[in-house]
């Protein structure tokens, strides 16, 4: 180890990871997907938004966080901007995604690991995660893991600051203000500014029909508006989430040992 508090899992050795069990440190899993984010965000907003979020957690307590699962469960019709009616969006039959999180989680509490956070940044994921989590934890009560979807961290208060407009609900929520602008604050680099558009005239659905008509199909896969997303609400966004996150890991694994000791640089993925 290089003398941080803080590790990419994929980047140690095995005497690595004895050490950090030994020190009872906490992994993160961060989860997300490979979909379509209209014309200005990138496939991977998902996994890169928990990821993210995951390296600011570490700079407040060690952790160590694992690659980011891209492959995860594939959108429904009714949320992610209809993703699988555009190129590029990638997914798993939510039960394989059951088993995937099952046997990393498993395979985590096998290697040492006591504390587990799996933390999520895909809508339909949420229900096959339990599923996994569960499965691999009935017969280890020695370990302890979390499930956490950072957009049930926000509060009914955080809203106006986020959607001043109003708040269109999470499940239409993709590729708009709040995803945006935690990219924008995150990973700059990689917001196509000038492509952010603001479809209109897309019937929203609030049930389920098998083909997708034509007029519930959003031109650029973005239901809801993205023009209005800054890095100034992606800050407050990502902000709120660490600390609210920082304070689940305290409450349901305790405050951090001291011994531990401050939290330092995490290295960069190769």
């Amino acid at each position: 180890m290089n003398g941080s508090s803080q590790e990419l899992f994929e980047q140690m050795t095995w005497p690595d990871v004895a050490s950090v069990v030994q020190a009872a440190s906490v992994a993160v899993l961060p989860v997300g997907s490979l979909e379509q984010h209209g014309h200005h965000l990138p496939l991977g907003s998902d996994a890169l938004v928990s990821f993210g979020l995951a390296r600011r957690l570490a700079e407040r307590r060690p952790l160590v966080i694992l690659p980011p699962l891209y492959y995860a469960a594939r959108s429904q019709p009714r949320a992610s901007g209809v993703a699988r009616a555009f190129p590029g969006s990638v997914g798993l039959h939510g039960a394989v995604l059951t088993e995937v999180c099952r046997d990393v989680v498993a395979d985590l509490i096998r290697s040492g690991f006591r504390r587990i956070v799996v933390l999520n940044g895909h809508y339909e994921n949420a229900g096959f995660l339990f599923e996994g989590i569960a499965s691999a934890t009935e017969s280890r009560p020695e370990a302890t893991v979390l499930l956490v979807n950072w957009w049930e961290q926000l509060h009914d208060e955080d809203l106006p600051r986020i959607f001043p407009e109003g708040f269109p609900g999470w499940e239409i929520e993709h590729a708009g203000i709040a995803e945006t602008s935690l990219v924008e604050e995150l990973y700059p680099e990689l917001v196509r500014e000038d492509r952010k558009t603001d479809d209109s005239g897309t019937r929203v659905l609030t049930y389920d029909v098998f083909p997708l008509p034509p007029d519930a199909v959003p031109p650029t896969g973005v239901p809801a508006r993205s023009t209005p997303a800054s890095r100034e609400i992606g800050r407050y966004i990502a902000d709120a989430l660490v600390e609210r996150i920082d304070a689940i890991l305290t409450r349901e694994f305790g405050a951090q040992d001291p011994a531990a000791g401050a939290p330092g640089q995490v290295r960069d993925r190769v």
